[in-house]
């Protein structure tokens, strides 16, 4: 699904669907595919699940305005990339 809100002024929420139990990574990246933050990185139950971005780097710095990427990758069945707005 679509994050929410976006453009996003102080986070958003991802929700995403898991239809089999396995590996889940939940990254978001920036404008030259550089790994920005990892939201999830674990196993998964099936199921629906969200996440949520503070606007926060992996090195606890707020990142710029700009537009950002989110990707779901789940157990080899599941990877989806979708766009995301930062407004400071």
């Amino acid at each position: 699904m679509q994050n929410y809100p976006n453009p996003s002024y102080a986070g958003t929420r991802i929700d995403y669907t898991i239809p089999r139990e396995g590996e889940v990574k939940l990254a978001i990246y920036d404008m030259l595919g550089r790994e920005v933050a990892v939201l999830k990185n674990a196993r998964m139950e099936t199921g629906f699940h969200n996440a949520f971005w503070d606007g926060w780097d992996a090195k606890g710095r707020a990142v710029p305005s700009g537009i950002y990427f989110y990707r779901l990758q789940a157990a080899g069945y599941i990877n989806l990339t979708k766009k995301l707005l930062v407004l400071k």
